[in-house]
């Protein structure tokens, strides 16, 4: 141990020996108190040192601290700066993004603010909505547009289905694409099968008649024409009005109206004046021929002595001859002046027992079978005797058409009265040769396929038909023998 006196200016020393338990060496010495001032200031200077050294790391310490903490702030500005700037990029960015996914959805009222700043972003902005102002006023013209558009097609289309006419709109590639209600009962066609057909395929003969357009130079054309669909002719009056008929590229429309009654109407006037004039230039010699005919006959035959069967089968020839034409002509005069239908309260069923009954006596071996035995009674308002009349006709044609069938052995005709729709079907049934199948027209005057029919009968039942406001309709019998001839009687009082 090393001890020092400061006031007596001595160093001592005290050590334990060793291997000597307890004993210890004490040495002490004078200094100079020089050496013990420059001890005393180099141990100051130590002191001082190690001060100045601990008060140098804190200094650091704290200086690092104060760096770290400067650069970290530094740093956060930096940052801040940053992401500012980035902003200032990425904000407006982001922005047109949105508004544009916003337009995508159908959003055209979207805007993006702008700070007037002189820059491209502000300028992208800008340009951004006007062009969505462009859009949003173009759409509104376009929606008042189809709305103008979708209101005058609703009013063609009004029209059109009040148009009798049929109306088909044809493109440039003749497929049909507007149809009108008309169209689709004159054709007998279903819209869904119609709408994109080609034109060419109804109407075969209308090609024609479209290839020649170009070269008559002429903005439309009108043409007739047959169309047949389901063993069924029908005339049609057909109009083709061409927006462009020097290219066609714009497509046309075919006007089609149905003239087959027109032509059937115009037919049987023609026929019933020819009838009229017939029978008034045929009639009134008719009686005079018969007349001397008979006296002849009486006055020279017992004074003819030479070949008398001959002179007696030539008069009775003429005699016979002017009754076939007597009664031809009461045909046309039956045919040319039909009488009014004087209407009253009658049991269809009566009327038709009553006819049943009189083809029976006059045809004994003619099978005729119907439903009426204990069928309820069915009351019409019509004229009995022309039912009478229209039931005499048809019973002649099915039995001409049961003997004119080479296949006949026992005649059979079937009568069958029912109740449909509010109307009163009778359906006349035979086993004849039934008709052909263009069968309209024998409903038409003067057209028969019986060879010793005068084709007036259907006609005239036609006529009665017309007159009691009903309707007569022709089918041949799915077994392919015979036909069926319906009457349709309204049951409603008109």
């Amino acid at each position: 141990v090393l001890i020092n006196d400061n006031k007596n200016n001595n160093l001592s020393v005290i050590t334990p020996l060793i291997g000597h338990f307890g004993l210890y060496l004490y040495f002490s010495k004078y200094l100079d108190p020089e050496i013990i001032y420059n001890l005393k200031s180099v141990k100051e200077a130590v002191n001082d040192y190690s001060e100045a050294k601990k008060s140098s790391e804190e200094s650091r310490i704290t200086f690092t601290m104060v760096f770290i903490l400067v650069a970290l702030i530094l740093l956060l500005l930096a940052i801040w700066l940053g992401i500012a700037f980035a902003n200032s990029l990425t904000v407006p960015i982001s922005s047109l993004i949105s508004a544009s996914e916003s337009v995508s959805s159908g959003n055209l009222k979207v805007r993006i603010y702008n700070n007037n700043k002189k820059d491209e972003i502000s300028s992208l902005i800008d340009s951004f909505n006007r062009m969505v102002k462009q859009l949003y006023d173009q759409r509104k013209d376009l929606i008042t547009a189809n709305e103008q558009i979708d209101t005058r097609r609703r009013f063609t289309e009004s029209v059109l289905t009040g148009v009798k006419s049929g109306v088909l709109g044809i493109d440039s590639t003749n497929k049909i694409f507007l149809v009108n209600k008309s169209a689709l009962e004159l054709l007998e066609y279903d819209a869904s099968k119609l709408i994109g057909k080609n034109i060419f395929d109804i109407l075969p003969s209308l090609k024609k008649i479209i290839e020649g357009v170009v070269d008559l130079n002429l903005p439309t054309k009108e043409e007739q024409l047959d169309y047949t669909f389901k063993g069924k002719r029908k005339k049609f009056v057909i109009r083709i009005s061409f927006e462009n008929y020097k290219s066609l590229n714009s497509g046309y429309v075919v006007t089609i109206e149905n003239i087959t009654e027109l032509i059937k109407v115009q037919r049987a006037a023609a026929w019933s004046e020819i009838a009229k004039r017939i029978a008034h230039e045929i009639k009134n010699p008719l009686t005079p021929i018969q007349l001397s005919a008979d006296r002849l006959k009486y006055k020279y035959l017992n004074k003819i002595t030479d070949e008398k069967n001959i002179f007696i089968n030539c008069i009775d020839t003429i005699i016979r001859q002017v009754s076939t034409i007597h009664r031809m002509v009461n045909e046309f005069s039956t045919f040319a002046q039909m009488p009014r239908p004087i209407f009253q309260n009658v049991n269809i069923n009566e009327i038709i027992v009553g006819s049943i009954s009189m083809i029976k006596l006059a045809n004994q071996k003619l099978s005729i079978k119907s439903n009426l035995d204990g069928m309820k009674k069915i009351n019409l308002k019509a004229d009995p005797n022309l039912i009478n009349q229209a039931l005499n006709n048809l019973f002649k044609n099915s039995i001409n058409s049961i003997i004119e069938n080479k296949k006949y052995k026992t005649g059979e005709i079937k009568i069958n009265l029912s109740k449909k729709n509010n109307m009163c079907c009778l359906d006349f049934q035979d086993n004849g040769i039934g008709f052909p199948l263009d069968k309209e027209h024998l409903l038409e005057p003067y057209i028969s396929r019986s060879k010793k029919g005068s084709g007036l009968g259907l006609a005239v039942v036609k006529k009665i038909m017309e007159d009691h406001k009903g309707n007569i309709e022709l089918k041949n019998n799915k077994n392919k023998e015979g036909a069926t001839v319906t009457l349709l009687f309204p049951l409603t009082k008109y």
